[in-house]
């Protein structure tokens, strides 16, 4: 027909009508979700418990480990009797310990076993507790605890004198650590570190074979070659080297006030102002009236004080002064007096004296800080190369006390010189210090019987200065078993 459009037919398309799941398939998704929740919450608990057994495990930890502290903090040996001996290292059991916050209660086991040699004791701690599973867990530490005095331990952090150590690299043991080492065999040690002389050793023998003129700003461990160039004599010489302290307890005065006063030279215009503490220190440096000793000094005699601060040992409370012992020669911290020593020789053929320099605070300020002054002697080396003589202390003024020196003698406003040595037997080796050196036995190149002279360097030739009033403190020979591995002990030298 004319005018109609012809009408296409469409393809019909099929349509699915819509399905719901399977009872199946809902259930399989059910059991599949189901094992993971399930999954999941064992894994919550199972690190809830590994958490829960660790926390238990630490401070099961924590418990052994502060037994073990607990028994190293002994602080005495020998001691039976005592809480703090180490003698209480035992074992034993200590049960039912409950910790809060770790939710358990702990049983600790402690098993010790000494050794044979008594040296040391092998400990064996063990912390077992229950966990929430009422399984049974442990932890075990086990420590050796040597049988050694806690003091020792801080015997690193001790000064020593100059030369204790022992050589190396080819040095002579004698030579004084702080000398430098040139490099070419020898080595430059100035006596007096803010001086302008210094020694050269040969490395080898240790024999001094140099006196040098040197730079005074430049310590021993700066000098080189190059500082000795043409301002050097040669010697052969021997060294004798030492240390003096000073341990000035019974010469200090209390005043009203609470404080305590020195005066370090007597008759003299300057005393130190100290106070104990704790810890005992040097607080001031006062004029005083010079006619007056320490013990009439009051508050009104001090005038023009300057600051200190410096450290001391304890001293002597409410003017009791007891008799020194061992513990106050092992260590003194008090401040220095100026002095020299003197060597006086007997040994014959010796091109000329002895020469000794020491290391010396020139005022009662600077004393004030100093704790010991360090010495030695050059000895010119006869034909025979031994000597033999005997030295002493010369007392000498402080630039700021305005007196000459201060008195050796017994009594108060005086001190007494001390010689560490193991006793005061006239048949000691040269290098236990005795009174006289090289006059124990034998005989001399020259004839002389009783005298056969030092060959070689001498060090640690040590003295001790103290109060007049006091006797030079004794000890015994060393004990290893208790601890105490040297001999302090001292014996009067001068007067």
């Amino acid at each position: 027909m004319i005018g109609r459009k012809a009408r296409i037919p469409q393809p019909k398309m099929l349509v699915t009508a819509p399905r719901g799941a399977t009872l199946i398939e809902a259930l399989l998704a059910f059991a599949v979700t189901a094992a993971g929740l399930l999954a999941l919450v064992r894994a919550h608990l199972q690190f809830d418990y590994a958490a829960d057994v660790a926390r238990q495990r630490g401070e099961a930890v924590r418990l052994a480990e502060s037994d073990l502290e607990a028994l190293r903090s002994f602080d005495l040996v020998g001691s039976p009797g005592s809480a703090t001996d180490y003698g209480t290292i035992t074992s034993t059991v200590i049960g039912d310990i409950d910790i809060a916050h770790a939710n358990a209660t702990y049983r600790l086991q402690r098993q010790v076993t000494p050794a044979a040699d008594g040296r040391h004791r092998v400990v064996s701690v063990q912390v077992e507790w229950s966990d929430r599973q009422s399984q049974t867990q442990r932890v075990t530490l086990r420590d050796l605890i040597a049988r050694a005095a806690p003091a020792l331990s801080g015997a690193l952090a001790l000064q020593a004198p100059p030369g204790t150590y022992a050589a190396v690299g080819g040095r002579h043991r004698s030579i004084p650590q702080r000398a430098a080492d040139l490099g070419d065999g020898r080595s430059v040690f100035k006596p007096v570190e803010s001086g302008t002389i210094a020694w050269v050793f040969d490395n080898p023998s240790g024999e001094i074979t140099s006196s040098c003129t040197v730079p005074a700003d430049r310590p021993s461990d700066r000098l080189a070659t190059a500082d000795l160039a043409g301002a050097c004599t040669s010697v052969r010489g021997q060294l004798l080297a030492g240390t003096v302290r000073f341990n000035l307890r019974g010469a200090t005065h209390r005043l009203a006030d609470g404080r305590w006063v020195l005066k370090p030279v007597h008759p003299g215009g300057v005393a130190w102002v100290l106070t104990d503490g704790p810890p005992a220190r040097i607080i001031s440096l006062c004029s005083v009236p010079s006619g007056t000793p320490t013990g009439a000094l009051s508050a009104a005699d001090l005038s023009g004080c300057s600051r200190l601060d410096h450290l001391v040992a304890p001293f002597d409370a409410a003017g009791a002064a007891p008799a020194l012992t061992a513990a106050d020669s092992q260590a003194p911290r008090w401040p220095a007096l100026a002095l020299q020593v003197r060597l006086a020789l007997d040994s014959k053929g010796h091109p000329a004296p002895a020469t000794c320099l020491a290391d010396n605070p020139s005022s009662a300020r600077t004393g004030a800080g100093t704790w010991q002054v360090d010495y030695a002697c050059l000895i010119p080396v006869n034909a025979d190369g031994r000597w033999s003589g005997r030295t002493t202390i010369e007392p000498q003024p402080f630039a700021d006390a305005g007196v000459a020196s201060w008195p050796i003698a017994t009594g108060t406003d005086a001190y007494r010189v001390c010689r560490y040595a193991p006793s005061d037997a006239t048949d000691l080796p040269d290098d236990a210090h005795p009174a006289d050196y090289g006059r124990h036995s034998g005989t001399c190149v020259d004839g002389r019987a009783g005298c056969p002279g030092v060959a070689g360097n001498l060090s640690h030739q040590n003295f001790l200065v103290i109060a007049g009033t006091h006797a030079c403190p004794t000890d015994h020979a060393p004990d290893p078993t208790i601890g105490d591995f040297v001999n302090t002990n001292t014996v009067a030298h001068q007067p």
